[in-house]
């Protein structure tokens, strides 16, 4: 993992817990210069702009690969971890979301009403920091209450990469996979949308990542 400070001219090597091994993510917090790292084992936190890095998270599984993070600015000290899927050690299969209330010191289940699957893609919805949104490969799921209960959605089977919400209508998403998803009603019902060049029959390739405009949710980029 490398950090600059120079707008990206030039790079320097971490040392430390993240100067080897996988890093999913990265998101900053309120505060001077604080970032968490979502890395493969476990959650960090720098606080000097990522010269610096330490493990939190207290109720985390044990040496467990975090996926990624979530958070929103308007509910500060609120963040969602997603672990993998891997078991250790006999170890029980961590729940697929987990959620602090204290800026990542302590964590706790909020996966109900969520099957023991591993979550592919994830989002929070620009209306409601409460909601978010996630897919597997044969799910999508929605919560309103900041993780205490989900709907659950089937799909027919396939990787569920990205997902693509707006301002613009917070009700449309877009599922990034193969075909392209969308949804009109937050997530209920979906048509496919395939991407399709000339010559093409059926889209060929998945969507790996999606960005809907905040301004119009019928111009997307996948």
């Amino acid at each position: 993992t490398y950090r600059s400070t120079d707008g990206g001219v030039s790079w320097q090597l971490l040392e430390g817990p993240l100067s080897s091994g996988s890093v999913a993510g990265f998101i900053s917090l309120p505060g001077p210069a604080t970032v968490l790292a979502a890395t493969g084992y476990g959650v960090f936190v720098s606080r000097d702009g990522g010269a610096l890095w330490q493990a939190i998270g207290a109720g985390l599984p044990f040496n467990s690969r975090i996926d990624g993070l979530l958070t929103d600015p308007r509910r500060p000290g609120r963040l969602f971890a997603i672990p993998g899927k891997e078991i250790l050690f006999d170890l029980a299969s961590p729940p697929p979301v987990l959620r602090s209330d204290d800026d990542g010191k302590s964590w706790t289940p909020a996966a109900q009403g969520l099957p023991d699957v591993a979550l592919t893609s994830w989002a929070v919805s620009p209306e409601n920091p409460d909601t978010l949104f996630a897919g597997s490969y044969e799910y999508f799921f929605r919560t309103d209450d900041g993780g205490l209960s989900w709907h659950v959605v089937p799909l027919e089977f396939s990787g569920q990469h990205a997902i693509g919400v707006t301002p613009a209508d917070p009700s449309v998403i877009y599922l990034g996979r193969r075909p392209l998803l969308r949804s009109a009603d937050g997530g209920e019902t979906w048509e496919d949308m395939p991407i399709l060049l000339p010559g093409d029959e059926r889209q060929m390739n998945d969507v790996m990542g999606l960005y809907v405009d905040p301004t119009n949710a019928d111009h997307e980029i996948g």
